[in-house]
């Protein structure tokens, strides 16, 4: 059963409210599944057939398609009695009583729960889609749209609007590679979430944003990259996505979100682009298997727990123009080997840095690089004075550990001047690139 521990957030820079609203009901429709649900009231006016119906205007005689409970059973972590199943088709109109009654909207939560149900067919009189109506639909293989209906279609199967460009709700077992359509822009919050038969996606060069817990929980997902074209980038984007190895975000943003890879418990690699400046709470909480991980050189802040149990993370290279860590930002980060601090001065505790950002690395095996001249005023300073290894060297002008491909162009240099080879593979250590000095991991 998905679960759902957010840790500690009282430190959080950043931390949007509006957006945690937004987020835990979604949640929590899935822990309530497995905690005690007080009496379930009736949700409907009538049924027909499979469906349950809820009279919205008699005069215009409309109806809306609704679960039939208004809480969760604990029984079966459904809106139903009996969950719906098969193939579900919403009729357009709908008879009670003698009275005819058009369908205009679907609820929310309306198929909530219901994981045996493999296809919805929507009718063209449907103009409005509740929250969460097909979440948990663990079943679900396609969503079908009448073409005739001006506010919804389907692109093979996938509901979109009908211009195309807001992806929906993709079925939870549509398939697994999926090539988004061209001309996509938005991918809106939980339109994949808990997909597990998905392992990549391919994205367009016209999708802008991804919306909150987009990916999240879709245990099969494999691989990821955000194209360049994205600039909104939500929370908890790729929650819990236990086969995540690899992460390629590209995207122009200017933060890695809160919980954005937090339990991504097989990822190993991941690019951060430039634009980035901040990496909030749990961004990678948990994330064992990352060994290294290249931060930004204009990374301004990094908040609290966000590298929280990294337990396989050996080295970090701290940008000199980091001006905030959070508490517990490196808690149980217990392979830490080297931390490289390209900051003269110390971030001071109390002020810029939260407390036991350090905790559960060994601080005797670990060894702490700062620049020439600022070793005394580290072993000064709070949390970083129980580093017993504190050593010394010329940092300045040393951008931060790049990974150099095997398509660059740029003259590279040693030390002494020496030219390397156009096609030559610098080892690890230090060279002049374009008149800098830079390291090479």
């Amino acid at each position: 059963m998905y679960s759902f521990n957010p840790q500690s957030t009282t430190t959080t820079s950043g931390t949007n409210k509006h957006t945690m609203r937004r987020t835990l009901p979604i949640i929590a429709f899935l822990l309530l599944s497995i905690m005690q649900v007080c009496a379930q009231q009736k949700n409907y006016d009538f049924k027909e057939g499979k469906l349950f119906y809820k009279i919205t205007d008699v005069g215009k005689h409309t109806v809306e398609v609704t679960p039939e409970l208004d809480e969760l059973l604990k029984t079966n972590g459904s809106f139903y009695n009996n969950p719906l199943e098969g193939d579900i088709v919403i009729p357009n109109k709908v008879e009670h009583q003698g009275q005819q009654y058009y369908v205009s909207a679907i609820r929310d939560n309306a198929f909530g729960g219901c994981g045996k149900i493999t296809s919805v067919s929507i009718p063209a009189n449907v103009g409005r889609l509740g929250d969460q109506v097909f979440l948990s639909c663990t079943g679900l293989q396609r969503i079908t749209v009448d073409p005739e209906n001006p506010m919804l279609k389907d692109i093979d199967g996938v509901l979109f609007d009908k211009s195309g460009k807001k992806l929906l709700s993709f079925p939870n077992m549509r398939t697994a590679n999926y090539e988004m359509p061209e001309g996509t822009v938005e991918v809106v919050p939980a339109a994949f979430f808990l997909c597990n038969a998905v392992e990549t996606v391919k994205f367009p060069s016209t999708l802008k944003s991804i919306g909150l817990l987009a990916f999240g929980h879709c245990l099969k997902l494999r691989e990821v990259t955000v194209p360049e074209s994205v600039t909104e980038l939500g929370d908890f984007a790729f929650y819990n996505c236990t086969a995540l190895e690899k992460a390629i975000i590209k995207a122009d943003i200017s933060e890695i979100k809160q919980y954005m890879f937090s339990r991504c418990t097989a990822l190993k690699e991941v690019s951060i682009p430039a634009s980035v400046e901040f990496i909030r709470t749990w961004a990678f909480g948990d994330c064992a298997p990352m060994k290294s991980i290249t931060l930004p050189e204009g990374l301004k802040g990094i908040d609290a727990e966000a590298f929280n149990g990294c337990s396989s993370l050996n080295e970090i290279t701290l940008p000199e123009g980091l001006e905030q860590l959070g508490a517990h930002a490196f808690d149980r980060c217990k392979a830490l080997k080297s931390i490289t601090c390209l900051r003269n001065e110390p971030l001071v505790q109390g002020e810029t840095m939260g407390v036991s950002v350090f905790d559960g690395v060994d601080k005797n095996l670990c060894e702490l690089k700062v620049p020439r001249g600022y070793k005394d005023q580290y072993a000064a300073a709070e949390q970083w004075k129980e580093f017993t290894n504190i050593s010394e060297h010329d940092l300045t002008g040393i951008s931060l550990p790049i990974n150099q491909g095997r398509t660059m162009k740029t003259a590279i240099f040693t030390l002494n001047g020496q030219r390397l080879p156009a096609n030559a593979q610098p080892a690890q250590g230090l060279y002049i690139i374009n008149g800098k000095k830079v390291y090479v991991k």
